[in-house]
Parts: structure tokens; sequence; C-alpha cells
């Protein structure tokens, strides 16, 4: 009797084990409506959005039995959804790997995504008027053409924003994590820091540049701005600008050191503990 119910118990494991292993791997959706905007729910997932090579628009997902994907074009948008199944069987789950979204080569309207753990990539060659990209933990990265607004946020992990040419507004914030932003030309750029290095390269904002770092050095190279202001609590302020500015900077407890020469633009530094250091290209 006991090796009948042994024999029943391993059958009975077998079929669930089988039953974990029903739906997972990878899948593709082959996208052939058109649409303007992307939005993307990804929960638990990394999401990366690059060209398509050979011009076919595809959405590639990686399921497990927990979980399962949606992509649909609903009234001009290709939205990409995540959900979790009613029952699971499979306890062996790694759980969800990441969404490859494949694009085409054109302007879209917006891009916007949303995911709790997991990190953004948006590829170089990918265009967009606007993007809005929101990770509770993990990195965002952005290689790609924004020409309206883009605004990030990530609680926990890092920011490398590479964007060339011309756009209206960019604003970026992290928790905890560092921020690194090259290249763009914007009307306004706004950065925020709570805790993390700063660091921006070449950035140009023709009306305001606003950078807030709580505990956390912040580091300029061949940046310009209309109105400037730099503000931290616990970090130096280094870096290289391009014109002159009306520099107001102070110290509560570090040395400061910024050009003599008057400019028609304002420049204002502020850091309770740390040195500022500034000098002209």
């Amino acid at each position: 009797m006991k090796r009948i119910m042994k024999i029943a118990s391993v059958a009975v494991l077998i079929v669930l084990m089988a039953a974990s292993c029903r739906g997972e791997g990878e899948k593709t959706f082959e996208i052939t409506e058109s649409f303007s905007s992307i939005e993307v729910d990804g929960s638990e997932t990394n999401i990366i959005v690059k060209p398509s090579p050979d011009g076919k628009i595809r959405v590639v997902v990686d399921e497990r039995n927990s979980v399962y994907y949606t992509a649909e074009v609903e009234k001009g948008v290709l939205k990409v959804e995540r959900h979790k199944r009613a029952i699971d069987f499979n306890i062996f789950s790694l759980g969800d790997k990441k969404v490859e979204i494949m694009v085409e080569d054109k302007v879209y309207r917006n891009v916007s995504i949303s995911v709790a753990s997991g990190k953004i990539e948006i590829e170089e060659g990918v265009k967009a008027k606007d993007m809005d990209l929101s990770s509770s933990s993990g990195n965002i990265k952005v290689y790609s053409t924004v020409r309206g607004e883009l605004e990030a946020t990530t609680t926990s992990g890092n920011m490398d924003i590479e964007i060339k040419g011309e756009m209206e507004k960019l604003e970026l914030s992290t928790k905890s994590g560092s921020l690194f932003l090259s290249f763009p030309e914007a009307e306004e750029v706004h950065l925020e820091s709570t805790s993390g290095t700063i660091k921006v390269s070449e950035v140009k904002a023709k009306e305001k540049m606003t950078i807030s770092s709580a505990s956390g050095s912040v580091r300029l190279d061949k940046c310009d701005g209309g109105e400037i202001n730099i503000e931290t609590t616990s970090g130096s302020v280094k870096g290289t600008l391009l014109s002159p500015k009306a520099f107001d900077a102070a110290s509560v407890s570090g040395s400061v050191s910024v050009p003599s020469s008057k400019g028609k633009d304002e420049c204002t530094i502020r850091t309770v503990s740390g040195s500022i250091d500034i000098s002209l290209e």
C-alpha cells in the first residue's frame, strides 16, 4: 500500500512539473496595424526598445508559467502588458526576463514605459517626440532621439542618458543612484538625485538648467545655460562652462573658485558641505 502511495506521489509531482513547464519560453507578436505611440506596463520585467533590423514590428517576450503578455494596437497605441495567471503551479519558475520591442524607422508621438522592478533601455535609432519612463528599482538607459519632452524617474537605479540634437524639456530624477547625461540641447533641463553623483557633459539649456543633489557631487563638462542653478547638501560642484556668467556661489564648509568675468546670464551655486570649482572652457 505504501509503495502504491509513493508511486502515486511521484506521478503527481511529474504532472505538476510538466504543467509548470507548459507555456514557458520565447513568444513573438507580429504587429501589422499602424500606431503612433507605445505604452508598456512591464511590472517585474526588463524592457528594451530597439530598431527593427528588417523594418517589421515585433514584440518578443520571455514568458514563464506564472505570467503571460498581450501586445495589441488600440486607438493608434501599441500596448504591451504583463499579466499574472489566475493559477500558478510553477514552483520552479525563475521569473520572466525581458521584453524586446522592435520598431520601424519613424518618429513616434509618445513612448511610455513603466516597470516596478527591471531596467529600461531605449537603443540608438529609436525616435520619439516625447518619452515618459519610470522604474521603481532598475537602471534607465536612453541612447535615442527625443524632440519634445523626456521625463524619467527611478527610485533605486542609475540613469545613463545620451540624446543628440535639440529637444524641448528634460526632467530626470533618481532617489538612490547616479545620473549621467550627455549631449542634448534643450529649452529646459532639470536633474535631481537624492543620493548619487550627477555628471553632465556637453549639455546646453537655452532657458534654464537646475541641478539638485542631496548627497553626491556634481560634475559639469562643457555645459551652458541661460540660467543655471546648482544645489547640493553634501558634495562638491566642479566643471567647465562655455560662456561667462554672473556667478553667485557660496559654500558653508568648503572652498569657492569661480571665474571673475561677468555675463548677462546668472549662475547660482550653493553647497553646505563641499567645494565649488568652476572654470570657463
